[in-house]
């Protein structure tokens, strides 16, 4: 079941930015600006031991790290009597809406998929990261899960089974702000009522399609006139401070789209020109700072990168 020679694996699991303004629990998008590292190490035992969580204060217990979660629940799955120490280095932060507790299970899934002699596709290693959001959540979705495996803009269409669409990416630069404050992803749920108004919902799916058709027509002025959610977005704005003069601010610089990235409190903007998104940066830095809040930013070219192997080494020949 696992190759005989490999002793440690180091994979990366890149951010996500959830929903992207139209797709409530739907779209989702890689970001490998930044991201996990999960290294697992063979032990003589059948234990799963967390060594060190560098970067962010986590949980060491198996039970409670989304990391072992899902590891655990794959070997499990395949009756696969291995041990493992695992070290963690944590590139996203706590409760960001940047997908961090989905990359430390998506790292440690490719870590563990790279002992294998035969290599899960990334639909079948996403049911296990699935049960790792389902602990930090208390629901399973699929919006970071999916995107930091597949890499790039992906669609997810059915739960079960678990069906993706990759959709095309656009030639774009997306920046994400990160207002240092935590939003727990169960709070920022708990704000969005439980039915919506009916017009809202039918403007929304009109939103979606439109942005859907803009990406396979390359058509950018359709996606900026409809990238815009009338239906989550004003729920959870007020729990981020300064989120509207943002958003203004991006859409007067030319930005394509600009909105809260998963739950928050995480916001990402998209321009064609790389001096827009660093002109929005800079204005969202003053007006945080207006409100006593330290704010960290990325910025990158998109990309289909999802998550991958980094380091791998064998055991040593004597």
């Amino acid at each position: 079941m696992l190759k005989d020679q490999l002793n440690s694996v180091t994979a990366f699991a890149p951010a996500s930015c959830a929903n992207l303004a139209v797709g409530f629990d739907a779209l989702g998008l890689s970001f490998n600006a930044l991201g996990d590292e999960v290294t697992l190490t063979r032990r003589d035992d059948n234990q799963l031991v967390i060594n060190s969580v560098m970067g962010v204060d986590l949980p060491t217990d198996p039970a409670k790290n989304t990391a072992t979660i899902a590891l655990r629940h794959l070997l499990e799955f395949y009756n696969v009597d291995q041990g493992f120490n695992i070290s963690i280095k944590k590139g996203i932060p706590v409760s960001s809406g940047l997908g961090g507790s989905a990359a430390s299970a998506i790292a440690a899934l490719v870590a563990i998929n790279q002992f294998l002699l035969e290599p899960l596709a990334n639909i079948e290693l996403a049911r296990f990261a699935l049960e790792s959001e389902k602990h930090v959540s208390g629901q399973a979705h699929a919006d970071n899960i999916v995107p930091a495996l597949f890499g790039g803009l992906t669609l997810t269409v059915s739960m079960q089974p678990l069906e993706v669409i990759e959709l095309p990416l656009p030639e774009i630069y997306c920046l994400v702000l990160h207002p240092n404050i935590d939003i727990p992803t169960r709070l920022s749920r708990q704000v969005i009522p439980s039915r919506v108004n009916c017009a809202q919902a039918v403007r929304q799916g009109v939103h979606f399609a439109s942005f859907i058709s803009s990406l396979y027509r390359s058509d950018l002025a359709c996606l900026q006139r409809y990238s815009k959610d009338v239906l989550i977005e004003q729920y959870r704005a007020d729990l981020i401070p300064g989120f509207y003069e943002i958003q203004q601010t991006a859409f007067a610089a030319g930005a394509l789209m600009c909105s809260i990235s998963g739950s928050g409190p995480s916001v990402f903007a998209w321009s064609e020109k790389k001096e827009c998104v660093e002109a929005i940066a800079k204005a969202a830095n003053t007006i945080l700072a207006q409100q006593n809040v330290d704010v960290d930013f990325w910025i990158e070219k998109l990309s289909t990168q999802g998550a991958c192997v980094v380091k791998e080494n064998n055991h040593a020949v004597l």
